[in-house]
This record gives structure tokens, C-alpha cells and sequence, in this order.
């Protein structure tokens, strides 16, 4: 028996969940992927202009990470741990983008990273002593390398609890409290240069 468009369409829940929404995607339904990237982007978006500190290349990982996710959804366990799965995919996919980062200007193939667009960050009614704080801190996290960078902005910025960040970047708990240990310490090294 065919199921007509009238029938689909009231076998879709009106408010579908994640969950819904990936179960759809897995039997081939092109709008639950239309929905899933419209519902998630902007946590993905956020979260990658955060850790990246800059546009460059954030426009790039988005589209990794669906892509990769889009591929990869059969192998979701919990389809309701949708969105943590894809952040934990952007998380891997920014720690690539900043190690080939340093490792073109260790070659002298790419400059220095640029200091963020902190405006672009914050929104209107933050205020400049908070954008000035976020400069200062951005100015810092650039030097950082790819691991202690992502455990840094985890904890730091987005308040991040340290068993999200172990869920976000599959590490041990041990080593994201090293991690985070060792960020902050060289934040104090730093701002004592200053």
C-alpha cells in the first residue's frame, strides 16, 4: 500500500524531536536532514566560532561536521544525544583545523592567527569591560596549542563542566583536568609577562 503525502505528512509529529527527526533521516527522508541541520546549526556555529576564536575556516567545519554526521547516523546510539554526538564531531574536527593551523606557520606558510572579532561574539548588550576581558583572553588562547586551546574555551568560556568537556573531546577525565590544569597555569605564566 503507498503512502500518500497527506498520510506522511500526519505520521510526522508536529514539534518532532531529535530523535524523531533522525529516525526519519535514517529511512532517507531529506527534510528530517534539512530539520536536523536547521535545529542544530547554531549550537555547531557557536560552539566552532568559539573554540576557532575567528571566521576563518568556522563556515568550513560546520559543513564537515554535518556532512560527517549525516554519514555516521546509523552508528548513533541515542538518537536523542543528537546534538552532543555532532558537537563532540566539531569539537574533532576543530582540533584538525587548529593543529594544521600551527603547523603551516611553523612552516611559514600561514601567518600568525589574527586576534578575533570579539564583537562579533558578544551580544549587543555586553559590556566593554567584558569585550575588553574577552579580547584579553583570545589575545591568549591563540598561543595555545589544539588541546589545551579546546579544554581552555571549554571550562573558560562556555562553562563547560569537566564531564561535558571528557564527553566533548573523548578524553579521560584525568587528562581534561590536566589539560585545563595546564591552560590555566600558562595563562598566570603569560599575564605575569605582560
Amino acid at each position: 500500500m503507498e503512502m500518500t503525502a497527506e498520510r506522511a505528512l500526519r505520521a510526522v509529529p508536529t514539534h518532532p524531536s531529535d530523535a524523531d527527526l533522525v529516525g526519519a533521516a535514517r529511512a532517507g527522508e531529506l527534510w528530517a536532514q534539512e530539520a536536523l541541520y536547521r535545529h542544530n546549526v547554531g549550537a555547531v556555529f557557536g560552539l566552532v566560532r568559539r573554540l576557532l576564536g575567528s571566521e576563518e575556516d568556522v563556515d568550513d567545519v560546520v559543513q564537515d561536521t554535518f556532512i560527517l554526521a549525516f554519514r555516521a547516523l546509523g552508528s548513533l546510539r541515542e538518537p536523542g544525544a543528537l546534538r552532543s554526538w555532532m558537537l563532540r564531531i566539531a569539537v574533532g574536527r576543530v582540533s584538525r583545523v587548529i593543529r594544521k593551523r600551527r603547523v603551516l606557520a611553523g612552516l611559514g606558510l600561514r601567518a600568525r592567527e589574527a586576534p578575533p572579532d570579539v564583537d562579533a561574539m558578544l551580544g549587543p548588550s555586553a559590556t566593554p569591560d567584558v569585550a575588553l576581558e574577552l579580547a584579553r583572553v583570545y589575545d591568549f588562547v591563540v598561543r595555545l596549542d589544539a588541546d589545551l586551546r579546546i579544554a581552555f574555551v571549554l571550562r573558560r568560556i562556555e562553562g563547560s563542566t569537566l564531564e561535558e568537556i571528557v564527553e566533548l573531546t573523548g578524553a579521560s577525565l584525568a587528562t581534561v583536568k590536566r589539560r585545563v590544569a595546564r591552560a590555566e597555569a600558562a595563562l598566570e605564566a603569560w599575564e605575569g609577562k605582560r
